[in-house]
């Protein structure tokens, strides 16, 4: 059930737990953490895998306690996924996708590479010069210039791949996206940002040192492969309610007091005739003019509960690269409603279950899983069903029982679905 890793990725026997939690979670990173008696503990344990499921914990934390004269020590940590953001974003990064597909689709792989090479850029320039050959000329990165005729370094990952980060085949990149990951990003909770609207999940698995060697300034995990998930709508197929007998408990809740709705979007252009909605402003502050075009979205199912047709405003300046490019103004209002979307999912009202299921009826891994869309009927919200996507799944393995608590985020109400039981 429980597989145990070392530093370098080689098995190693799993300790005799008492208690382990395993919490996944679809849009941001997941955690774990598991409690031995000290007596069973092995000190080169640094990777945890729960058969079944996809995520590599890694050991950050431990607590060491003494309860009734027994020693016992609590190991904890994130997912793996959680180191990409050891990165950061040192300036605008474009991140854009021309069309949908794996990842052999057209994207731009300028701002792809720079982007995973910012991820662990300060490691390589140091650890290049330390494993070279001494008679190497090679300084271990190639000069280039960007779609802004900006000077680049992209680090070569040969020979270690040193912390390489890579993309898997199968990886998917949906249509249209484009964002720009901003200054002072985290690298991992940008791809997680840039991805959420699409209903994918960017999750990672280890990418270890292959000969298990030791060297001077070299650590064994190379780097990570990133995978993704895309949500499955299994809500026709798979049902939690007390009708069904397969919930515990539930619970729920609702906050819609500080969301956003109908968005004003506003983006610089030049003063180009592709523009041909483009207005002229003047800034008295800066003492000079700015050409801009603005753009309207609502999404009227974000909106207050009862208080008639009423849609909270916003107003945002979306930051898409207009100047050196042959985008038309139509294209550039469709990537303005996107970045309203992404702001609103941050001004989204609140509406999630908590469920403690039981494994009679559906079973987990086998009949739904992290990110599926699922139904809700509870008698004690008005046997309403609910649409509600799992976005997160809580275990808990201890005396011999595993214990499952689901959270579905964001239920939609189906007033008018027939449910045959």
């Amino acid at each position: 059930m429980l597989k145990a890793f070392n530093k370098y990725g080689n098995a190693i026997e799993p300790p005799e737990f008492i208690e382990l939690q395993w919490n996944r979670k679809f849009y941001d990173y997941g955690n774990f953490s598991l409690h031995m008696p000290l007596s069973v503990y092995d000190s080169g344990l640094k990777y945890l895998q729960f058969e079944g499921r996809p995520e590599t914990g890694v050991v950050q934390k431990r607590y060491y306690e003494n309860q009734n004269g027994i020693d016992y020590i609590t190991l904890s940590g994130f997912f793996i996924d959680k180191l990409l953001d050891m990165g950061v974003a040192a300036w605008k990064i474009p991140f854009k996708v021309e069309q949908s597909g794996p990842s052999g689709a057209t994207w731009n792989p300028v701002a792809i590479k720079l982007a995973l090479w910012l991820t662990f850029s300060q490691y390589n320039q140091h650890l290049w010069d330390e494993v070279k050959a001494p008679d190497d000329p090679d300084p271990g990165y190639q000069e280039s210039v960007d779609e802004y005729n900006e000077k680049l370094m992209i680090f070569k990952y040969r020979g270690s791949n040193l912390y390489s980060t890579e993309f898997s085949k199968e990886f998917l990149f949906p249509h249209g996206l484009n964002y720009i990951i901003e200054p002072g990003e985290r690298m991992g909770q940008a791809f997680k940002k840039t991805f959420k609207p699409y209903k994918i999940s960017v999750g990672a698995e280890p990418i270890f040192n292959p000969s298990g060697r030791e060297r001077e300034n070299m650590e064994p995990l190379i780097g990570l492969l990133l995978t993704s998930k895309e949500a499955k709508d299994k809500s026709r197929l798979v049902y939690f309610g007390e009708a069904f007998e397969n919930i515990k408990k539930i619970e729920y809740n609702f906050d819609d007091s500080c969301i956003i709705s109908d968005y004003t979007i506003r983006q610089e252009v030049p003063n180009e005739s592709r523009f041909p909605s483009r207005s002229r402003e003047y800034d008295y502050q800066q003492g000079k003019a700015f050409y801009y075009i603005y753009e309207h979205f609502m999404e009227p199912n974000n909106a207050p509960t009862d208080l008639g047709k009423s849609y909270p405003a916003g107003f945002i300046d979306s930051s898409i690269e207009t100047f050196d490019n042959d985008l038309t103004e139509s294209e550039v209002k469709e990537q303005m409603k996107r970045a309203a979307l992404l702001d609103m999912l941050n001004h989204y009202k609140v509406e999630s279950f908590s469920v403690d299921v039981m494994q009679n009826s559906f079973y987990y891994l086998k009949d739904y899983d992290l990110g599926d869309y699922c139904t809700i009927i509870s008698t004690k919200l008005g046997n309403i069903p609910y649409k509600a996507q799992i976005i997160e799944v809580r275990e808990r393995i201890a005396e011999n029982k595993n214990e499952i608590e689901i959270v579905f985020g964001t239920p939609q109400k189906n007033k008018y679905r027939k449910v045959v039981m």
